[in-house]
């Protein structure tokens, strides 16, 4: 295994130190896949399921799978959807199945 403690870990693991950016703050959701190369469809990220002990912290937001965010005042600013990694796409491939945005 190649894993190194601290690099693969999500912001929010516990005991970790990994520095999120500061355009990033607290608005995003982390929570790990296997470290294996091996697609794990029965562990749909993101849905605060099947969370590890020590990502549990990661997956508390009772709004999960919905990503909410409210602005303190209106906006004509671009809406961005980053998916952020560490490593090379073919080492941290993420399908995503279907991405929904809903301004209210």
């Amino acid at each position: 295994d190649d894993f190194e403690a601290g690099f693969d870990d999500c912001p929010c693991n516990t005991g970790s130190s990994v520095v999120v950016p500061d355009f990033v703050g607290n608005d995003y959701y982390c929570e790990s896949g296997r470290r294996l190369a091996i697609l794990y469809v029965e562990d749909i990220l993101w849905d605060g399921q099947q969370c590890s002990e020590i990502e549990s912290t990661c997956c508390t937001n009772p709004n999960m799978p919905w990503f909410v965010k409210t602005l303190n005042e209106e906006t004509n600013d671009d809406i961005e959807l980053r998916v952020c990694c560490t490593l090379t796409p073919t080492s941290e491939e993420i399908p995503l199945d279907i991405i929904e945005i809903y301004i209210k």
